[in-house]
């Protein structure tokens, strides 16, 4: 399933270069996470662009030293041109997310770590490319990505966040089957 995964998502030019980009300016213990993951596959499977619908392509790295790595993060940025990206170092998440979930945090040990508290299990994939190969997270499986299914992840997030995200994506991709929070 990962190979299937894998050749729909390098016909997206935007993971293609997100990826290739990535590798070459080497942040540390990096991911591409988020939406765009299951969403490429999404269009794929719906017979739309493989672009439809994405806001953005997220980048996530665990460095538990520097909060930033403003060099990297800005050669990244400059790579991808005019790539809508996010990069977040996940290892001090814990001092600013709080405040959108209402409730306290520890800090993340690991990039897995971060991927395994999604709000939902389709969007807990994370893929890199090490050493010209690609490397696939998925702590929860790929079934829900293919299937079409948004299933809860009661880790971390708030049922509010993971109903808005669910609308927000049923609304976009209307074959979605959402799973109910309780």
């Amino acid at each position: 399933m990962q190979q299937k995964l894998l050749d729909m998502l390098l016909k997206n030019k935007s993971i293609l270069t997100v990826l290739d980009c990535a590798e070459e300016i080497g942040l540390p213990d990096w991911y591409l996470v988020g939406g765009s993951i299951p969403q490429t596959v999404w269009n794929t499977l719906c017979g739309l662009p493989v672009d439809y619908g994405i806001n953005d392509y997220d980048l996530i790295y665990f460095d538990p030293v520097h909060e930033k790595n403003p060099d990297k993060e800005s050669s990244l940025q400059k790579a991808v041109g005019k790539i809508p990206i996010e990069i977040v170092n996940q290892a001090f998440v814990h001092m600013w997310l709080p405040k959108y979930l209402v409730h306290d945090m520890e800090p993340y040990g690991s990039i897995e770590q971060v991927m395994q508290l999604t709000s939902a299990t389709a969007i807990a994939v994370g893929i890199k490319k090490e050493h010209g190969r690609y490397v696939v997270y998925a702590p929860y499986g790929l079934e829900d990505v293919f299937n079409m299914i948004i299933r809860p992840n009661k880790g971390l997030f708030t049922k509010k966040m993971y109903d808005i995200k669910a609308e927000k994506w049923k609304a976009t991709w209307p074959k979605l089957e959402v799973q109910p929070w309780e």
